[in-house]
């Protein structure tokens, strides 16, 4: 009589263990299903971080949280509850992939996602943010970001 538990019991933890624990994207999800109510005929851009640093409790798209004291940034080590006072700034990195597959699970339309530095090699006027050593900052920075292009199923241009 107990072997069917015990091997239910097994087969379930096993399970459990296979899958990573993670944040999931529900402010997102909300987000997405707001502009499709409010916003039908849409499209979106966004643009986040992809990838953060990973957190000691390491769960997938954990958050990392720090604060400033005395001009000095202090590591929460991903503990969100540390933000409760308001004094800590929290970051989630957003797993474009999933947000695409979110966004065409609720029938908005289709979405890509690229790299920052491709979307300002194809979209920004470089020429005009360059320094004059060469260094571009909208290139050149922030090789953890994604930028999200969406357009809903609707959507039609104007004129």
């Amino acid at each position: 009589l107990l072997w069917p538990w015990r091997y239910a019991s097994a087969t379930l933890r096993m399970a459990t263990a296979l899958r990573p624990r993670m944040w999931l994207p529900t402010g997102a999800a909300r987000l997405l299903q707001g502009l499709l109510a409010r916003e039908p005929e849409h499209q979106v851009l966004l643009a986040d971080f992809d990838w953060l640093p990973p957190q000691p409790s390491a769960l997938l798209h954990a958050p990392v949280v720090q604060s400033k004291a005395e001009g000095t940034t202090l590591d929460r080590g991903g503990d969100v509850l540390a933000a409760a006072d308001g004094s800590c700034d929290v970051f989630f990195p957003t797993n474009f992939d999933l947000l695409a597959r979110l966004y065409a699970g609720l029938g908005a339309g289709s979405a890509i996602s690229v790299r920052n530095r491709d979307f300002m090699h194809r979209f920004a006027e470089l020429e005009h943010t360059e320094t004059r050593n060469g260094y571009n900052p909208l290139a050149d920075d922030f090789s953890n970001t994604r930028v999200f292009i969406g357009k809903s199923k609707r959507w039609r241009a104007n004129g």
